[in-house]
């Protein structure tokens, strides 16, 4: 992930959005996220789909996420 970022910033300054089912203490344990939150622009939606629950409206993204644990962040 770190490469393909990384090769991407070189040719673009533009917002980046990166969908995990991962919640932020998983992806905060992987090895080589603070690089690829360095690389700023970045938009990180967090949470597994819960089946059942009412979707709610995430500001960052401007989309209706499907259970009430997802969320975005916004990496500058």
């Amino acid at each position: 992930m770190f490469e393909l970022l990384s090769d991407f910033r070189h040719v673009s300054q533009d917002p980046i959005v990166i969908y995990t089912g991962y919640t932020e203490e998983e992806v905060e344990n992987k090895l080589g996220w603070p690089y690829i939150k360095w690389q700023g622009n970045l938009y990180v939606k967090y949470g597994r789909f819960i089946p059942d629950q009412k979707p709610h409206y995430d500001e960052l993204l401007g989309v209706n996420l499907a259970s009430d644990n997802q969320y975005t962040k916004y990496y500058e």
